[in-house]
């Protein structure tokens, strides 16, 4: 069964070029690591708030690249200044 993973993001828009740029690299970088990644969608809320969906093929993808968030976080070494907080559902 798929799976959608969200996530909302802060990001100071003089900071959204470099995220956009970050995050291209850690999508490719979780494609490279766990496979079931369907889809990875970005989108803007308002001058700062961004949402991330994650459309995964199964549960255990998601998980899996949940659980390899510090291989995922190396690649992607940037995203923890520019994004400024959020939550995840």
């Amino acid at each position: 069964m798929a799976v959608l993973r969200l996530a909302r993001c802060t990001v100071d828009p003089a900071d959204a070029e470099a995220m956009l740029a970050e995050r291209a690299a850690l999508v490719a970088a979780i494609r490279d690591a766990v496979p079931g990644l369907i889809q990875g969608r970005h989108a803007k809320v308002d001058d700062k708030t961004w949402i991330d969906v994650w459309h995964w093929d199964w549960r255990t993808s998601a998980q899996t690249a949940t659980a390899g968030a510090p291989v995922q976080r190396r690649q992607c070494s940037q995203a923890p200044a520019l994004w400024q907080g959020g939550g995840r559902t």
